[in-house]
């Protein structure tokens, strides 16, 4: 079977469903308006009327639904389109001879004019219209996205401090959160940034001048950065940002290399609206 036929298949079981569940809304409105004197009123046949046309609105918007969500194989891709206006038509040409059908009937049992019937007409035609004008929009989403070249998956940015550089700092935690901080920023779409704070990270771990003291200070200041950079906006505490910053930038503005990763750093954070001392 068909992609199309699975589709048209489905359409039409919901299509009973759907004319099923309108019976006890019909029959309630024809007893409510009874009760208040309506019941061989114009009012009622315009409420049933209505009633029966949400079924084919209904139907119509399962029908998009399906398109959308049914996968599409590549032998379907020729003559997706073709089914789905053939679907669209069928349902309506179907609906509205039924719904037209017993809006006859109902306006017989009280006796009113056709115009109601006029009025019913122009709105299949602007339902219709509508969507048709859906399916078309659809067509031409779908011919775009095939002209848009796949992008590239976003490589995940991994800390590079290896044991030996920590060794005996009990700092194994701390790089955790730095790491943490790191990929935060990343999924916040602040590559730049997360990368200047891995930098200065790893720079620091692999810092011979620097006894463990210093290593481990220095990582915990830069993890305490990097937690502050990767809250929400509205979470950030400026205060505290500066003072880390201060603690860190005092421990390390002697060393060269990783006075050059802090100034990176700062502007990474600079570009993303972020202030360090």
């Amino acid at each position: 079977m068909t992609r199309g036929r699975i589709l048209a298949e489905k359409v039409m079981l919901r299509a009973k469903e759907l004319v099923r569940a309108e019976r006890p809304d019909l029959e309630a409105i024809a007893n409510d308006n009874s009760a208040k004197g309506l019941g061989r009123s114009g009012a009622t046949v315009l409420q049933r009327y209505e009633r029966r046309f949400r079924t084919l609105e209904e139907l119509l918007a399962e029908r998009m639904s399906l398109e959308t969500d049914y996968p599409l194989a590549p032998e379907d891709e020729g003559h997706w389109y073709g089914d789905l206006l053939e679907s669209i038509m069928l349902i309506l040409h179907d609906q509205k001879a039924r719904i037209l059908r017993e809006l006859e009937e109902d306006g017989r049992r009280v006796g009113i004019s056709r115009s109601l019937t006029e009025t019913a007409n122009e709105q299949f035609n602007q339902t219709s219209y509508i969507y048709l004008k859906k399916a078309e929009i659809m067509k031409a989403d779908r011919e775009h996205r095939k002209k848009i070249p796949p992008s590239s998956p976003t490589q995940s940015i991994v800390l590079n401090i290896n044991h030996s550089q920590i060794a005996g700092l009990n700092v194994g935690g701390v790089v955790g959160t730095i790491q943490a901080s790191v990929s935060d920023l990343q999924t916040l779409g602040a590559e730049k940034l997360a990368e200047a704070l891995k930098a200065l990270a790893e720079a620091i771990a692999a810092e011979g001048s620097f006894d463990a003291n210093a290593k481990r200070a220095s990582l915990e200041f830069v993890s305490g950065i990097g937690e502050e950079l990767a809250k929400p906006e509205g979470d950030r505490r400026p205060s505290v940002l500066r003072a880390m910053g201060a603690g860190l930038f005092g421990l390390i503005q002697h060393v060269d290399k990783l006075h050059s990763g802090y100034e990176l750093l700062k502007a990474a954070a600079r570009a993303n609206g972020l202030e360090l001392p």
